[in-house]
């Protein structure tokens, strides 16, 4: 019997075995694809929620606005995401600078503000951004209620612009 001539089970057994290998291997492509799908649409709303942080900085935004200037800034990305989960919560600001003395001034918070806002110019606010992300064609079978992202924003508005 030569060595090429294969009996009918070898045969099966060769065939069962690339059927799983070639499944495995779609599974891995899939799972690469769909994590392609919600890196990029984190990056975006990353991005955006940059964007309208700095908006903010600059005094062309108010606080009020930032979940519509998100909104836009996703652009043509817009069709990945649940806008009625676009949420904006004011947060409180934390920092080393805020774990101080002058920060930690209780009843004199409003006069300590005014000092530091006279020697340094700055004032800031800090927000907690949440969106669902509809997931990409396959992870809408795992995931049909949005994969939740979460970002979290601390701007400084320039001196003059409040």
């Amino acid at each position: 019997m030569s060595p090429f001539q294969w009996t009918r089970a070898e045969r099966g057994q060769a065939m069962v075995e690339m059927l799983l290998s070639l499944s495995l291997l779609f599974l891995m492509t899939a799972g690469m694809i769909q994590f392609f799908f919600l890196f990029t649409a984190k990056t975006s709303f990353d991005h955006a929620c940059g964007q309208a942080a700095r908006r903010y900085a600059a005094g062309t935004l108010d606080s009020p606005d930032l979940a519509g200037a998100i909104w836009a800034q996703l652009g043509p990305d817009q069709r990945y995401f649940d806008r009625a989960t676009l949420k904006v919560v004011p947060s409180a600001t934390s920092s080393l600078i805020g774990r101080s003395f002058l920060n930690a001034a209780g009843p004199l918070d409003p006069f300590v503000a005014k000092i530091k806002s006279f020697f340094w110019g700055y004032s800031g606010q800090r927000w907690v951004v949440g969106v669902n992300y509809k997931a990409a064609p396959l992870g809408g079978l795992l995931f049909p209620g949005g994969v939740p992202f979460q970002t979290e924003l601390a701007a400084l508005k320039y001196p003059g612009t409040e």
